[in-house]
């Protein structure tokens, strides 16, 4: 219920947007990388985890120079990590490799300035940005050895958001869940206009909601897309 809630708010604001003036339309499709604040743990080292994004910009003219562009994206974040323990005098060794990608809708809000307003080749941009968690999917791969014998296994799970059932039990069920949905950060990063036609961007989504509660761990991703820019002003 509160996904369509604000699905239906973004979407209304999208709506009253166009109401107001003709933007320049721009979808885009993207990479991440992403990881999050939490710190190495011994024996543990952090990993970025490589994921998605696809949505589309609607930029209003304020000023020759400066602009407005809220967004609607789907994007992949998420964070990895490898854990290695090993015992010499038992000839026991193991390694976890873990890749946890989490789905976002999000809605970020920029301001775009452009130092040459006649060219607008070159442009920087900063905003705010609301995620919701959609869920996600947590891939782990276990490679031990133990008196020369290797052992392999995969698997694949869930991430959720929310506390989880009674039945739960940490030690079996692989399932991952989230205290927080919502991800609350901040943008900005620069863009290029290629030949009038085509927009390189990167940018850099600084997040302030934990994943889970009482721990440092907020979302951190680097962003590269390209975009098409669309005019689609009315012509008189």
């Amino acid at each position: 219920m509160f996904m369509k809630k604000t699905l239906s708010v973004a979407l209304l604001v999208l709506t009253t947007a166009f109401a107001w003036a003709q933007p320049t339309l721009i979808p885009r499709l993207g990479l991440t990388l992403s990881n999050t604040s939490a710190e190495e743990q011994a024996g543990t080292s952090k990993k970025m985890t490589t994921g998605f994004s696809l949505g589309v910009g609607f930029e209003f003219n304020l000023h020759p120079s400066l602009s407005v562009q809220p967004e609607l994206n789907y994007v992949q974040k998420g964070f990895g990590f490898e854990l290695s323990e090993q015992d010499p005098d038992l000839g026991f060794t193991v390694s976890i490799d873990n890749q946890i990608h989490i789905n976002y809708l999000e809605l970020p809000v920029l301001v775009k300035f452009y130092p040459n307003a006649e060219t607008k080749s070159l442009y920087l941009l900063a905003g705010p940005s609301l995620g919701l968690g959609l869920g996600g999917k947590n891939k782990a791969q276990v490679s031990s050895s133990f008196l020369g014998q290797s052992f392999n296994l995969s698997f694949t799970s869930d991430v959720k958001f929310g506390d989880p059932p009674a039945s739960y039990n940490p030690d079996e069920d692989t399932d991952i869940y989230l205290d927080n949905r919502i991800d609350f950060g901040l943008q900005g990063g620069l863009g290029v206009l290629i030949a009038k036609k085509v927009v390189l961007e990167a940018r850099y989504n600084l997040g302030f909601s934990d994943l889970v509660d009482n721990e440092n761990s907020k979302n951190r991703v680097l962003h590269f897309s390209v975009g098409l820019p669309i005019n689609i002003a009315k012509k008189n």
